[in-house]
């Protein structure tokens, strides 16, 4: 084995270690993120409950104030995730409802 040869594997092997730290890493901090985020969707969509307006209305409501929350953070959330965030947290509602 040459000394390229040897450097190439170092490479592949330094790169293998630093894939599977990285991945844990951004485990953690999405799984961080998701859990503060759905945590402001249940307080936001439980203030809106006892609102007088209509489910679609509150909706509305709910979006811009957690896409709002997102931004300030830094993060851009697709509308599918702010409406699963919504979603959740109207189910988790409803569970304590019942």
């Amino acid at each position: 084995m040459n000394f390229w040869e040897r450097v190439k594997l170092l490479f592949v092997r330094v790169g293998a270690v630093l894939k599977n730290v990285l991945s844990v890493v951004f485990a953690t901090v999405g799984k961080k993120l998701v859990e503060e985020l759905l945590a402001f969707a249940i307080e936001v969509c439980s203030g809106l409950e006892a609102s007088d307006l209509t489910s679609s209305d509150r909706r509305k409501a709910a979006f811009k104030e957690i896409k709002a929350s997102a931004e300030e953070r830094g993060h851009a959330l697709k509308d599918s995730t702010i409406n699963w965030l919504i979603e959740s947290a109207v189910i988790y509602l409803k569970g304590f409802a019942e």
